[in-house]
């Protein structure tokens, strides 16, 4: 015997009592007695009618180390945990399904679920796992959709440099010298003086690449950040060249302005591959000047302009590792003396607007760039 099959028991017009159906919608055998439909085999439950509701007052619980809007890194996937909070007011129970997608990136944020009960209630938003691309930054506006109305949320992509071991060894030439095109911990080469991808690390002087030189950068203004890791205590120095732990190390005014409590001068002036690739070594500050005669370069945009594609890239403060944006590009050479007179400091090359300084020094818990320079041209006195 085939029983019928019905859409659900509504379709049955005139059910009387005896009668036996197929529910489709709830996938289940039926049997109509003592004047009402009765389940005869396990019944799928109907989801609950969509909910009529609006939603309104984004809140951000992003993780970037910047601020809860900043919800990620280009190059990553957004960690689950930046969500996005909506508060969503319905006049009755109901299930709800609201979508956010960003069509430049392919993020999208959701969430579905059932209202119990009227009322106002959050609704968190949770991101998928695609990657955002590697250089795209900055505020995005995306539309929730699902509700009576609909709303602008604007999470911000933040810029994250890379790991230094994980640079690009390409090569260019600039006179005699041999160079890296790109400073350590740069996506790229820079395809402008103000390339926020192309920054890079900024490490403190003398200091393995032990992830202190990481930096995040907001994506928005493109002018302020920080150290991906925490900076420790000021003046909690570390006791060792090799300090064992990622955070900054930040020291106070007054001191000798070193993040090494003995402020020894072996580090990148004996040891002088540095956090270079193999092959490469932290240039000298006459190897510099090296660079900076063939190129032909008097300020900052001739130092873009050259091979080597300089950008304007600013620093990290000794104090507490924030990153600051600035109109110089500041390069760290190995370089502990100058004209033979020691210093408590380490000395650095900066291109400025309307000159270069080659012999600026500076304290060496400051983070400034690094650019390598290839083997076979480094080995000079520093």
């Amino acid at each position: 015997m085939i029983f019928p099959r019905v859409a659900n028991v509504d379709a049955v017009i005139a059910p009387v009592n005896g009668m036996v159906i197929y529910d489709e919608a709830e996938k289940c055998f039926k049997g109509y007695a003592d004047d009402s439909w009765k389940d005869i085999t396990p019944c799928t439950p109907l989801p609950p009618d969509p909910a009529v509701f609006t939603i309104a007052n984004p809140t951000y619980q992003g993780v970037s180390v910047i601020d809860a809007t900043g919800i990620g890194y280009n190059g990553e996937a957004v960690p689950p945990a930046s969500t996005i909070t909506v508060q969503a007011t319905t006049t009755s129970a109901g299930s709800y399904t609201l979508t956010a997608t960003d069509p430049n990136t392919g993020l999208v944020y959701s969430k579905s679920g059932v209202f119990e009960t009227a009322g106002t209630f959050p609704v968190v938003l949770v991101p998928n796992t695609v990657v955002i691309p590697e250089f795209f930054s900055g505020i995005m506006s995306i539309s929730v959709l699902g509700a009576s109305n609909s709303i602008e949320i604007n999470p911000r992509i933040d810029i994250k440099s890379i790991p230094t071991s994980a640079t690009e060894v390409a090569d260019v030439t600039l006179g005699t010298q041999t160079w890296m095109d790109r400073n350590l911990g740069a996506r790229r080469a820079a395809t402008a003086i103000n390339d926020a991808f192309a920054y890079g690390n900024f490490f403190q002087w003398g200091r393995p690449a032990d992830g202190h030189e990481i930096v995040v950068i907001n994506g928005s203004n493109k002018f302020a950040g920080r150290t991906f890791y925490n900076a420790t205590a000021q003046n909690a120095l570390a006791t060792s060249d090799t300090p064992g732990y990622n955070n900054f190390i930040g020291v106070s005014f007054g001191g000798i302005g070193d993040w090494r409590d003995d402020n020894n001068n072996n580090r990148w002036a004996s040891s002088p591959q540095g956090p270079c690739p193999s092959g490469y070594y932290v240039p000298t500050t006459a190897e510099w000047q090296t660079a900076v005669s063939s190129g032909s370069m008097n300020n900052d945009t001739d130092a873009y302009a050259s091979v080597l594609k300089l950008p304007a890239s600013g620093y990290t403060d000794s104090r507490d590792g924030k990153y600051y944006s600035t109109i110089i590009a500041n390069y760290w050479t190995r370089s502990v003396t100058f004209l033979n007179f020691p210093s408590t400091n380490a000395f650095l090359i900066a291109f400025k607007s309307n000159e270069i300084t080659t012999n600026s020094s500076a304290a060496r818990a400051v983070g400034f760039n690094v650019r390598c320079i290839k083997a076979e041209l480094a080995f000079k006195t520093p």
